[in-house]
């Protein structure tokens, strides 16, 4: 999963927080996640012409999780996602449009998933 990460991320992207989530246990907050309240860690890297932002999400509890995140740039239009756990190894997951500003992450129990939102074409 860190190789598929650092392929994707390269020298000059930005670290960026998740903006928004419909889910009660990951505490977020307007100003970001609260880390040290977090059931589920995310973090995220954007480009610096924001045609692309890669999210990290760690799921460290026994429930299935899908989460709606709103992305910085509203010009994004897609979204697809890998999955590393106990058996498996940056499995693709289904992808999802970014529709009105939001897109959904599944992110199984136990999980690291790593999600790539980006404008159709890059």
């Amino acid at each position: 999963m860190l190789s598929k990460l650092w392929q994707m991320v390269q020298p000059g992207w930005s670290v960026r927080t998740v903006q928004t989530t419909n889910d009660p246990d990951l505490k977020i907050s307007e100003t970001g996640q609260d880390t040290c309240a977090a059931v589920i860690q995310m973090y995220g890297f954007a480009d610096p012409t924001n045609h692309v932002q890669v999210m990290v999400f760690v799921n460290q509890t026994t429930t299935d999780k899908s989460i709606r995140v709103s992305p910085y740039d509203t010009n994004y239009s897609d979204q697809n996602s890998w999955r590393t756990d106990s058996t498996s190894d940056t499995i693709p997951q289904a992808g999802s449009n970014v529709f009105h500003g939001y897109t959904t992450v599944s992110v199984p129990h136990r999980s690291v998933v790593l999600a790539r939102i980006f404008v159709h074409g890059f």
